[in-house]
């Protein structure tokens, strides 16, 4: 399910550009945690303790859901790749105090971040409300996240101006093909090395290579900013605040009137933004979360009488027959079939 991307050969100078940057990452407790599982039926990044307050896949073509996952924690620093087969939207929301950037590797058919059709050569980080959304038929992709404090204070002082002109408020870091597969090489490749059971591994040196890197290339990168007004009507925007008032209301049903009212615009603002951002107009997109709810909550639940339905009820399914026939539908498996595989 990986794409066949070089973890070889590199040199770990953070001297992309002519110009090379010396960078001292923030002081972390030397401590690193990972994961690596391949066909992971619900992977979570709290498995490695990464700052993601969500991480989801809803799935919106047919087939076995399961994803091929490498995560690292190396001190405050985060690392994932994620690579998954059937067609999805994945939803990442960050904790406000790190900065975060997604790398994409490979993928088919069209590939939209945050409803844009992505470049390969870019870097992308998130929108208002610390979200990235992203679909398409299959990809690979890489995630990292670092502090935002010392990240923001190192840019200041590398452009020589004071911390609160960095907004990073960028969607997009452009870069050359060059540049940008160079990029990819390196960060992949130190997550190989901090995942791997071979030598010794030292925080310290790992989150420094991955520090240094990412703040060379922000400087020299190629940015897009939205600006303040039309970040208020982002197509993200829209969908995450619609989102959040979906998973507040529980097993509750939502009517449009509802999530046209929490993101504060109309039905035809709020279907254009789910279409652009999700590919699915959004009580379809909501109703395969609740699959996505009911799937997880399977996944992770004890083999015991009558726990399908309960499960069902409590992602506010009320036909249970016609849910089962739509979960095998969608998984291509039973309810039953998926309460009873291992989750780890």
């Amino acid at each position: 399910m990986y794409a066949d991307f070089p973890f070889y050969i590199c040199s770990f100078h953070f001297t992309i550009w002519s110009t090379k940057v010396v960078i001292e990452s923030p002081s972390v407790e030397n401590r690193i945690i990972t994961y690596h599982k391949d066909k992971c039926p619900n992977y979570s990044p709290k498995k490695v303790q990464l700052p993601v307050k969500e991480s989801y896949y809803v799935q919106a073509g047919r087939g076995e859901h399961t994803v091929n996952v490498q995560m690292a924690t190396v001190g405050e620093i985060g690392l994932l790749r994620l690579a998954i087969d059937v067609e999805a939207v994945g939803i990442n929301v960050f904790h406000p105090d790190y900065v975060s950037f997604a790398l994409p590797i490979s993928w088919s058919g069209d590939y939209f971040i945050n409803g844009d059709s992505a470049n390969r050569s870019s870097i992308y980080m998130p929108g208002d409300l610390d979200s990235i959304h992203q679909r398409s038929k299959s990809r690979d992709v890489c995630g990292i996240t670092i502090p935002r404090r010392p990240f923001v204070e190192t840019i200041a002082a590398l452009r020589g101006v004071s911390v609160e002109a960095i907004k990073l408020h960028d969607r997009e870091l452009r870069l050359t093909e060059t540049d940008g597969f160079k990029v990819r090489v390196q960060l992949t490749s130190i997550l190989h090395e901090a995942c791997s059971d071979h030598g010794n591994h030292s925080s310290d040196k790992i989150s420094n290579k991955v520090f240094g890197l990412l703040t060379d290339t922000y400087l020299h990168a190629l940015t897009e900013t939205l600006p303040q007004t039309e970040r208020m009507r982002d197509p993200n925007r829209i969908v995450r605040l619609a989102e959040e008032h979906f998973m507040a209301a529980g097993r509750q049903p939502v009517s449009l009137a509802d999530l046209c009212s929490a993101a504060d615009v109309g039905k035809t603002t709020l279907y254009l933004a789910f279409n652009r951002v999700c590919g699915l107009p959004p009580l379809a997109y909501l109703q395969k979360r609740r699959f996505m709810r009911a799937h997880s909550g399977l996944i992770n639940s004890a083999n015991e009488r009558g726990r399908v339905k309960h499960t069902a009820l409590n992602s506010g399914f009320t036909e249970i027959g016609r849910f089962s026939v739509e979960y095998r539908q969608l998984f291509g498996e039973s309810p039953s079939e998926t309460l009873g595989r291992d989750a780890t």
